[in-house]
């Protein structure tokens, strides 16, 4: 199983990341993954929110981390 990524301030499992204009969220969205090319892969989520408007943006994809 993988315990950390290579990206500063995101863990195994994703991260959250905001300043005065966004948010964003990231992550997997299942406990279960799957062997896929370069290691473990799972299905995720990022999610941006513009903190002034509201307005959101949502992507759906595969978390991968590699050995």
């Amino acid at each position: 199983a993988c315990t950390s990524c290579a990206c500063p301030g995101v863990g195994a499992t994703g991260g959250f990341f905001e300043d005065r204009q966004l948010s964003i969220s990231v992550g997997r969205t299942d406990d279960n993954g799957a062997p896929g090319d370069g290691g473990m892969t799972w299905p995720a989520r990022l999610k941006v929110t513009n903190r002034r408007t509201e307005a959101e943006v949502e992507l759906q994809g595969f978390w991968t981390c590699g050995s």
